[in-house]
């Protein structure tokens, strides 16, 4: 994925992408949304043979909106806006060998991260309006940079 195409991602399809990319889970169609005790609920049905934390839903499974915390069961956190996710990313990006992270905000409000290796070698800085979608864009920054 380009610098470009990573910069113009947001929301659930920034997540999807550092759920595949950084957490390493892979998308899987083997989901269906089902009535959960004949209410209004809704649950995910995962027919997959895939470890729980394996696999996330793909672009194949709909999910209304009102629904969108189903996600959070099978590996798709809210990395982009929620901080507790994201740091799930920066921990992952440890594991890595990203240990040099650094996160600031600026008089302007926007949020800078910045990821790299040991050595200082690679690495990447990318601004946003929130601390958790600069965790996410750097990391996948950091990652692309390799």
């Amino acid at each position: 994925m380009t610098r470009e195409a990573i910069l113009k991602l947001k929301g659930r399809e920034l997540d999807r992408e550092i759920a595949e990319v950084v957490m390493g889970f892979r998308p899987c169609s083997e989901y269906e949304l089902i009535d959960w005790d004949n209410s209004s609920g809704k649950a995910l049905h995962r027919k997959c043979n895939h470890d729980k934390s394996e696999c996330f839903p793909d672009d194949s499974v709909i999910i209304p909106p009102q629904h969108d915390h189903l996600y959070n069961l099978f590996g798709l956190n809210r990395y982009s806006t929620d901080m507790n996710d994201a740091m799930l990313v920066v921990e992952k990006m440890r594991e890595r060998g990203y240990d040099n992270f650094g996160l600031r905000q600026w008089k302007h409000k926007l949020w800078t991260c910045r990821f790299a290796n040991i050595d200082g070698k690679q690495g990447t800085f990318e601004k946003a309006d929130n601390p958790a979608e600069a965790i996410c864009k750097a990391a996948l920054l950091a990652l692309e940079s390799k």
